[in-house]
């Protein structure tokens, strides 16, 4: 569940943190530069989501939908050490994703501070 979190975060699917990313990326590709380079940004980030989505899509798919052909293989019990981080991790991509601004907020107002 973690890799298929950490994957729609990767490919930029809203509401995760990575939509938020490839958002301002696209934002700032048609701000900062003009004519037809100013598309093709954008469409690059999109392009790439895509490819993202191809490589990265596949292994959820065969995990929670194994087909009727799968060979029935008992469940593992992981030890909570190993299952925990992921967690944490999935759940933070969702997060981010959703609080995005606030976060970007308090990094620019601590860099600020900085310097």
């Amino acid at each position: 569940a973690s890799f298929a979190l950490l994957s729609l975060s990767l490919v930029g699917i809203p509401p995760f943190g990575g939509f938020h990313s490839k958002w301002q990326l696209a934002l700032a590709g048609l701000d900062g530069l003009s004519g037809a380079a100013a598309y093709i940004m954008p469409a690059v980030l999109l392009v790439s989501a895509l490819m993202t989505a191809g490589y990265l899509f596949p292994p959820v798919m065969q995990a929670f939908f194994p087909g009727e052909d799968a060979p029935k293989e008992p469940r593992i019990r992981e030890p909570l050490a190993l299952v925990l981080p992921l967690a944490v991790l999935g759940v933070l991509g969702f997060v981010l994703g959703l609080f995005g601004d606030s976060v970007v907020a308090a990094v620019q107002s601590i860099v600020s501070s900085m310097l």
